[in-house]
């Protein structure tokens, strides 16, 4: 999770993301119609401009599209791998402590970030100009 997490925050060049850690004991969102602190930190939540929330794959599908990483939204988002994605994303969830040391982890995260590194690498580069990202040094 972390991995991913640190993936895509480095494919989000823009800052179209705002990450918020719901693991602080006393953590609630001032939000009426928000998810409950345990909700949160069992399922990946994310909130839309507009309010509403998603959850799991609806919210993987979001982000990832969000920070240019469309063959990953189009995964998480296929309507076709709906039902699937509602019966196995709680189990990745549950048990995603136990996967993260599991040997394929270690190709996902590289696979993950390969694709982060190249969405941010475009975002950068518009118009014939790259610039680079804040606190790297230039040649």
């Amino acid at each position: 999770c972390r991995d991913e997490i640190a993936a895509i925050r480095g494919a989000d060049v823009e800052g179209a993301i705002r990450f918020v850690d719901c693991s602080p004991a006393g953590f609630a969102v001032n939000d009426a119609g928000a998810p409950s602190r345990e909700a949160l930190m069992r399922l990946l939540h994310a909130q839309a401009d507009d309010g509403t929330w998603l959850v799991g794959a609806a919210a993987f599908a979001r982000i990832y599209g969000l920070v240019g990483m469309p063959w990953m939204a189009r995964l998480w988002g296929a309507r076709l791998l709906q039902p699937l994605w509602r019966r196995v994303y709680p189990w990745i969830a549950d048990n995603r402590r136990a996967l993260s040391a599991s040997p394929l982890a270690a190709p996902f995260n590289r696979l993950v970030h390969r694709a982060a590194e190249r969405a941010a690498a475009r975002r950068r580069c518009a118009d014939g100009a790259c610039t680079l990202p804040a606190g790297k040094p230039q040649d």
